[in-house]
């Protein structure tokens, strides 16, 4: 009795969750100094080297992981010690992947384009940089005032 053909998909049935507003994939500068000054008191000796590895090169923590010179043999042991820094620091909803996007972020902000910023990260295709291009304040303000300019027709 419990067996029968479907005859809709059942997972249109399933309501959508609401994305949490709380996430938070980049760094302000204050943000960035508070957890740098978290890192520097953390009980982990190696999670400041690490964290500023990975922001500085935008490398993945499973990247890093996986070097085979010993940068960071115990990297499994700084997760405690990363969730502390960030309560410390004040940042919520922010991952330890989110540095990678934080790198990304800055490199843009200084100007770089989508090509440097990709091959920088070690994307194969433009698609996975182009998420970061809305963090390039100067652009934004440019097409704004492009854009205005055409829909009040002034100028």
């Amino acid at each position: 009795k419990e067996l029968f053909w479907c005859t809709i998909n059942p997972v249109k049935l399933v309501t959508k969750e609401k994305e949490n507003g709380d996430i938070n994939n980049w760094l302000r500068e204050d943000q960035l100094a508070a957890l740098l000054a978290e890192v520097e008191k953390s009980e982990s000796d190696q999670l400041k080297d690490l964290v500023i590895f990975c922001l500085s090169t935008g490398c993945r923590i499973s990247e890093a992981k996986g070097l085979h010179w010993h940068v960071f043999p115990n990297v499994d042991g700084c997760r405690k010690s990363w969730a502390n820094a960030l309560r410390r620091a004040g940042i919520k909803g922010f991952r330890f992947h989110d540095l990678r996007h934080t790198c990304a972020s800055y490199l843009l902000q200084s100007g770089k384009d989508l090509e440097y910023v990709g091959a920088y990260l070690g994307h194969k295709g433009i698609a996975s940089t182009q998420r970061y291009a809305h963090h390039k304040d100067e652009l934004s303000k440019e097409a704004g005032g492009i854009l205005s300019k055409r829909i009040y027709k002034k100028g």
